[in-house]
């Protein structure tokens, strides 16, 4: 998530988001363009870091079905699984527990 955000934003929005979670626990946050942008930044990395967990899953499952053979049974199998899948929940719960309501708290809303 981190590597892609220095691709796309540059090192200064890397350390805007790394800063930036300081926010998660303030109370009261002024709309201002820079917490628009902030929460920009936020928002692709929840699409960064769900991608990078669909990787994950891809590259574990090709890893699993190509040492198929050495997996005494089916316990094993989805024992390596139950591993592999655990790689998208991580990615689900930093997404969805620390980011979006990151972003939501720091997007700007007009009522």
């Amino acid at each position: 998530m981190y590597a892609c955000t220095a691709v796309a934003f540059g090192p200064h929005g890397l350390m805007k988001s790394i800063r930036g979670l300081k926010y998660l626990f303030a109370s009261e946050i002024t709309p201002c363009p820079a917490s628009e942008y902030l929460s920009l930044i936020f928002k692709k990395q929840i699409y960064f870091l769900y991608g990078s967990a669909v990787i994950g899953l891809l590259t574990g499952s090709v890893s699993i079905h190509s040492h198929y053979r050495e997996l005494d049974a089916d316990a094993g199998l989805h024992a390596a699984y139950a591993v592999n899948l655990l790689i998208l929940l991580y990615g689900a719960i930093i997404a969805e527990a620390i980011l979006r309501p990151l972003a939501v708290k720091l997007e700007k809303r007009e009522l």
